[in-house]
């Protein structure tokens, strides 16, 4: 994902556009209106509890996963906007273990492929652009999307240390944008990862106070990163160690003393 969100940025800079911010916020509306037709379906019976109480543990995902396979389909796959938010609605169903029955087998692929962007949404170049943009790397005005100065400064950054200084950057920002992971967060992965080379997931969810949505869009996003590696397995939802994980989350916990961080203090000063 650094790799990608790097690209993104290089693109920007070279004036190459993406998804336009007002089809991002359409997404985010009509992500509104999904879950909001899902409490009312709970309420009235329409919709089992206990997948209701599933879901909304994990909202933040899902959240962001409507809005990129929103996106998606419209700018991708050329679907109309009504057309493209029927899919959408279809799929977020099938999230939701109701039976969804396509008319045909065209259909069925664009609705699993906007499931599949709704179940980890960091793989979506959206996320990358709303990642971005929550981060204060680009913002948005009537000729496009355009690198603010903390943009161009991490674009400057040598490609070894991008990833260490992207995430101290995150922490640096002091954003509300639940992308960003607190550094309590990585400090306790940090140290399970240090005493051992698989955690369970769950394990994690019993550490750290945090929703665990929040938690699994965040490792989502750091197995995205290549800073550790996420399975599912007979043993369950599981964090591997990768050879660079302990290197990376040592750097960032301890910013203060990481070549990434002097690099990145140097070119905002500059």
């Amino acid at each position: 994902m650094s790799h990608s969100l790097r690209a993104m940025l290089l693109s920007i800079k070279e004036n190459s556009q993406s998804y336009p911010l007002s089809l991002i916020r359409e997404g985010k509306e009509l992500n509104k209106a999904l879950f909001y037709d899902l409490i009312s379906g709970a309420l009235s019976s329409k919709v089992r509890r206990d997948l209701l109480e599933e879901l909304l543990g994990s909202k933040c995902v899902y959240e962001y996963g409507i809005v990129c396979a929103y996106c998606y389909a419209v700018q991708e796959l050329g679907l109309s906007k009504n057309v493209a938010r029927n899919f959408v609605e279809k799929a977020f169903k099938r999230l939701l273990g109701l039976q969804v029955k396509p008319s045909s087998r065209a259909e069925e692929c664009i609705i699993q492929s906007l499931y599949e962007i709704m179940e980890d949404p960091t793989q979506s170049e959206v996320f990358n652009i709303i990642h971005a943009y929550e981060l204060g790397l680009v913002d948005w005005d009537e000729r496009g999307w355009k690198l603010t100065k903390m943009g161009e400064a991490l674009l400057r950054v040598t490609s070894l240390n991008f990833t260490k200084a992207l995430l101290i950057t995150e922490h640096l920002s002091g954003g509300s944008s639940r992308i960003v992971m607190p550094l309590s967060f990585l400090e306790q992965l940090y140290k399970m990862l240090s005493q051992r080379p698989v955690v369970g997931l769950h394990e994690l969810y019993e550490r750290v106070s945090y929703p665990e949505g929040q938690i699994a869009l965040w490792i989502y996003r750091l197995s995205s990163l290549g800073i550790v590696q996420y399975e599912v397995g007979r043993r369950g939802e599981v964090i591997k160690r990768t050879t660079n994980t302990l290197n990376i989350l040592s750097e960032v916990v301890n910013f203060e003393n990481s070549p990434a961080y002097r690099e990145v203090k140097s070119i905002l000063r500059g």
